[in-house]
């Protein structure tokens, strides 16, 4: 079985597109896709640059993005089942935990301003 970055690199070039074409429709440098292409994940600071890359390259190219990351996902050891997220050692993104403190404070303020008002239209 190829690896991920064969199968990278047999795509781009099947569809005829160049490192810096490619890099220019995603965003990500030459380098880091030529090193995505080789399969040398320790040259990213963290994970989750390589499922991120990973993703914009699966969408640009035409592959089944869910299938290359669960590729990636087997080809380090990670449980089959287990999702595939950007955010290393967390359940949730950190969004998500911020989100419902904005919600929990806008509500307090909407509370707040209606018992203002209801005092103010009493006297």
């Amino acid at each position: 079985m190829e690896s991920i970055g064969e199968t990278l690199r047999r795509v781009r070039e099947e569809r005829g597109i160049t490192l810096e074409r490619l890099a220019a429709e995603t965003r990500v440098r030459v380098e880091f896709l030529a090193a995505l292409e080789e399969d040398r994940h320790e040259v990213f600071p963290a994970r989750t640059y390589v499922v991120g890359f990973l993703r914009s390259l699966a969408r640009a190219l035409g592959i089944d993005e869910d299938e290359l990351l669960r590729r990636y996902r087997e080809d380090r050891g990670e449980e089959k089942d287990a999702p595939v997220s950007l955010w290393e050692n967390e359940s949730e993104e950190p969004g998500e935990e911020r989100n419902a403190r904005w919600i929990w404070i806008a509500a307090a303020a909407f509370i707040a301003l209606l018992a203002a008002a209801w005092l103010w239209f009493e006297r």
